[in-house]
């Protein structure tokens, strides 16, 4: 992406920009509202505050004669800042500051918690829930080694079970070391139940369901649950997710989790709140049955009443959480004038 410039006055245009021969313009459309459906229901997060989201228009060239592209110029533009002091333009100290660094970090750790719940809540099914230990101390304290072992074992898994989905954390034990957390769908683990070594029985999680060994994990010890089709898949999911917060082990710019390139992605829409347009009215309409002509309505608390969400919690910085055991897995792309779907 190349950056324009005035060829009268050098001066940088702000919002517009050439990428591949082309010259766009970048607006921004303002949203409070992400509505994202997984194979668990619907879930509604209400921002306090509106976002803005960029929007791209394609220029006509000949509208953009008086304007020029440079690339290196453009660069060198957009990594020095400039200030006047006395009529004079000099460079400013741009260098990183440490709480520039920490508030990179934060962003950066929510995002990927994030990314981390569209993966596991989207349509994967998940069949299991597992915990890898590791018996080589070089491994258990090098996390690049732990990625390379666990990486081989789901290769091992692959053979029998090409089409096999994983995502995994990992978490740091209170005297050194690493073991990791995994959901798993698309395969067949081999299995034999826990037995426990003092009483020789069965051994049973808190919720009552029963705990095996992988056979095929031979870097340590494991621990193996299957998860029912009819449970709440979305406390497993809270129960994974609890380990990218509490005392993340993962250094800045690393990854928190691990994934196979085949999992799907939970889709996420951009909705706002106080739009009373045709097309949100279609959807209502045709869910619902008709709505009476020319009422006019509160699209978010239609919303609301139509798929039964059910106000959760909110947080500290004012979101408003909603959630649905309606599963509408696809509904949302047949109205996509009503809702924007947001890239991940």
């Amino acid at each position: 992406m190349n950056y324009i410039f005035d060829k009268e006055t050098g001066e940088k245009l702000q919002g517009i920009y050439e990428k591949d021969g082309e010259i766009y313009q970048r607006d921004y459309v303002y949203y409070d509202t992400l509505i994202m459906p997984s194979i668990t229901g619907l879930e509604v997060v209400k921002f306090a505050k509106p976002f803005k989201v960029p929007k791209v228009y394609a220029l006509d060239a000949e509208m953009c004669s008086n304007y020029y592209t440079d690339y290196a110029f453009s660069e060198a533009i957009s990594m020095q800042r400039w200030k006047t002091i006395d009529g004079v333009v000099v460079p400013v100290d741009s260098s990183v500051r440490i709480a520039d660094l920490v508030k990179s970090r934060q962003k950066s750790a929510k995002a990927s918690k994030t990314k981390f719940y569209n993966y596991a809540l989207g349509n994967n099914d998940w069949q299991y829930f597992c915990t890898w230990t590791f018996s080589d101390e070089q491994v258990r304290a090098d996390k690049d080694l732990l990625y390379d072992t666990y990486n081989k074992f789901i290769k091992i898994i692959r053979v029998n079970n090409p089409d096999v989905k994983a995502l995994a954390v990992y978490e740091e034990f209170e005297k050194g070391g690493y073991h990791m957390h995994a959901l798993l769908a698309n395969c067949v683990l081999r299995l034999a139940p826990a037995i426990n070594p003092y009483n020789g029985r069965f051994i049973y999680s808190k919720l009552g369901n029963q705990v095996f060994n992988c056979i095929d994990w031979r870097h340590g010890f494991s621990t193996v649950v299957c998860i029912h089709p009819d449970s709440t898949k979305l406390q497993v999911v809270n129960y994974l997710g609890s380990y990218l917060t509490k005392n993340c082990p993962a250094p800045y710019r690393c990854k928190r989790f691990f994934h196979t390139l085949n999992v799907d992605c939970r889709d996420t829409y951009m909705f706002n709140s106080k739009d009373n347009s045709e097309p949100v009215s279609k959807i209502l309409v045709n869910y619902k049955g008709k709505l009476e002509d020319g009422v006019m309505f509160d699209a978010f608390e239609e919303l609301c009443t139509a798929f039964g969400l059910e106000k959760i919690r909110i947080t500290k910085s004012g979101e408003q959480i909603y959630r649905s055991d309606i599963d509408l897995t696809g509904y949302l792309d047949y109205y996509p004038e009503s809702f924007i779907k947001k890239v991940q």
